[in-house]
Formats: C-alpha cells, structure tokens, sequence
C-alpha cells in the first residue's frame, strides 16, 4: 500500500542538517523528492568557492533556476582578474549575500577601476568583506564601504583621482577592521583621508612591516577617531620591524582584550640572528596605566620559521614575565594571559621543566590574583570576522 502522506517538514529538514557538509548525499538527497529540494540546495549552496571556470558553470545553473540565488550567503572568489563578467553578474544577482571574501593570485597587482565591481563592493547588502592578496584600492573605494567586518590584506592605496568624489556623508557601520597595507605608493595620501566616516569600530588589527610608516599613522588615525568604542585589538608585526610602534592606545578608554603576533619567518639563506624584537617596547606600553587600566584578556603569540628561533622564543616568554609586577597595580580587570608559540616543537619547549618552572614562579603573583596564565602550541592568531 502506498503511502498517501508525506514526510513532515521538520524531519526532513533535521535529516538534512545530520548529513552536514557531505555534498554526494546532499545531492542524492536532493534528488528523492521535491521536499528535499529545498534544504538541500541552501546547504550546497549557502557557502561556494568560485574560480573563473566554476563561475562559469554556475551563472548556466543560476540562469535556469534563479531561486538558487537567494540560498547562496558566502562567497570565496579565486581569481586571477577582477575583470571577469561572469563573476560580476554573479554577484549583482545575490540579493542575500552576507559574506564576500576576495583572494586574488595575480603576481602584479591589479587595479579595481572597474565602476560595476567598485559599485558591487560598496553595495550594503552584506556584511563581510575581505580581500586578500595585492590590490590597488582607491582611497574613495576604501570610504564608500559600508560593511560591518572588513579585512584588507595586501593592500595598495591610491590617491582618488579629483574627479572621482569621496563619499563622506554617511556614517561608517565598520565594526571589525584587520588591515594589513602593503604599501601606499602616492606620497600625497595622507592616512587621514582614510576610513573618514568610522567613529565606532569595536574590534581593530592592524599588521606593521618593516619601513610602512604610514601604515602605522593610519592606525594611530583608526584608534583616536574609535577611541571610545574599541574593545578589542590585535596587533601583528614582522620580526624587521625591530621595535612596537607606538600607536597611542592609551586614548582608547574601554580596551578589554590585547594581542601581540610577532612574526619569524626567515629562509634559508637570511641569519635570523640579525633580527632581535625589542621586547622592552612592548613592556613599555604595557606599563602604560591608561592601556591596562581595562584589560581582561592578553595574549602573546610568537610565529616562526624555521624552528631554529627557540632562543628567541624563550627570550620573549622571559621578557613578558615582567608583566607580574607590572599587571599586580596596572591591570586590576585582568583574568587571562596567554602565552601561544606557532612554530617549531613547541611542546618540546614548554615540555623543559626548568623552563615552567621559571615562568610559574616569575607570574606567582598573576597566579595568586586568580589570573588564569597558559602557556600552548597554537596557529595563527587573527580577528575573527564572524565571531561578533
């Protein structure tokens, strides 16, 4: 006897959601029945990575069966151009994109001059942008964002040309910023025509290379415009740039959370010896009242390669232990340090009794605060564009 009734709508749907992120069963299932249709499309195509060629084939499939759009709230983007129509065209039909992450692989960096995809990221219908990879951005491009999360990584400002106008009147909704920039070849830009309208950033990390100077007065514009808003920062720097800058986070009024990334990344030709962090530096801010007054959360995290750099590692990990004291008056909120190594054998390092032992007795008085001190392998630290 044939059943008359179909499944209901909430146990397919559940069945659909156990089977996860498995594509072949989520097409087969797509195939049973027209309920399936549905849940089945928005877990396969909720999430897509997009090359020159997929893009392609997916703008035949979106052209026959255009509800497909309103499922798609990620897109990755692979390419080696950005002027690609199919990419454009793609985009333009994602009335419910959330998430747009650009990577480009070009060997020369290629500039955005194209008015649709300028038009196309500056669109407010999504929330996350991230570009990674060498680009030429127009400083008007950089104002006219309007997204919530944004990470630059790779980037080369240009000076506007005077007929292009820069958007100022509205209020930026920027509340996480991870910027790295490469480099700002026109020496007319000054770092305050950047990001003019973002007055409530929350969380900010920022990535310093050795000789950008401007790159570093960008950040100390970022940080003084969102002083009252900012919670939360993140700052990585290369092994070359010898010493922290100076980014005045003493103006930021209610700083909770603070990272330090430093970077070892040597080949094998390059004598890492050459390269020694200044640490003091770093201590230095800490000592600052006015940055610690608030602070929850600290991390520490050393990267590098090869994992010839031990020494290095051991000589900051002693260097931050001088925070005991200094954290004992200056951060009375504090609750969490952290202490994370990628790279090397880390285990092996922290694995010297002589060397914990060391550490627990140098943070004795962290620990006797209640403040929770760990020490662990990790990978790279970055800001989590989803996470808020």
């Amino acid at each position: 006897m044939a059943i008359s009734l179909p499944v209901p709508q909430d146990i397919i749907s559940e069945i659909i959601d156990k089977l996860g992120n498995n594509p072949d069963a989520l097409k087969a299932c797509a195939r049973v029945a027209r309920s399936f249709l549905i849940p089945s499309r928005k877990k396969l195509f909720s999430a897509i990575r997009l090359t020159t060629r997929s893009a392609r084939r997916l703008l035949f499939v979106l052209q026959r069966n255009p509800d497909i759009s309103d499922y798609i709230l990620d897109v990755t983007i692979v390419t080696f151009s950005l002027a690609n129509t199919n990419l454009l065209h793609i985009l333009k039909s994602l009335d419910y994109l959330q998430h747009l992450a650009i990577e480009l692989q070009a060997h020369k960096p290629p500039p955005i001059h194209q008015p649709l995809f300028g038009n196309l990221l500056s669109s407010p219908k999504y929330a996350t942008l991230s570009i990674n990879g060498t680009v030429v951005l127009p400083s008007s491009l950089i104002n006219s964002l309007r997204v919530k999360k944004m990470r630059l990584h790779g980037v080369m400002v240009r000076n506007s040309r005077e007929t292009e106008e820069e958007d100022v009147g509205e209020p930026s909704r920027l509340e996480t910023l991870d910027l790295l920039v490469w480099s700002i070849p026109d020496q007319r830009l000054e770092p305050l025509r950047l990001f003019q309208n973002v007055f409530g950033l929350r969380e900010l990390g920022i990535r310093m290379k050795w000789g950008y100077e401007k790159t570093i007065s960008l950040g100390r514009v970022i940080i003084t415009r969102s002083s009252r808003s900012i919670e939360h920062v993140a700052l990585y720097y290369d092994s070359r740039s010898y010493i922290t800058p100076d980014l005045e986070l003493g103006l930021i009024s209610n700083l909770r959370f603070l990272s330090f990334t430093l970077q070892y990344f040597f080949s094998e030709t390059e004598e890492p010896d050459k390269f020694k962090f200044d640490w003091e530096s770093t201590l230095d801010i800490l000592n600052d009242s006015h940055v610690t007054r608030n602070l929850e959360e600290l991390s520490l995290v050393i990267e590098f390669r090869p994992a010839g750099m031990h020494f290095e590692v051991i000589r900051g990990l002693c260097a931050w232990s001088d925070l005991d004291n200094i954290f004992v008056s200056s951060a009375p909120k504090l609750r969490k340090l952290n202490l994370y190594v990628d790279g090397g054998s880390f285990d092996n390092l922290m694995g010297d009794e002589k060397l914990r032992i060391i550490l627990d007795d140098k943070f004795s008085s962290l620990h006797k605060k209640g403040v929770i001190v760990s020490y662990r392998s990790c990978r790279s630290s970055t800001l989590d564009l989803r996470r808020w």
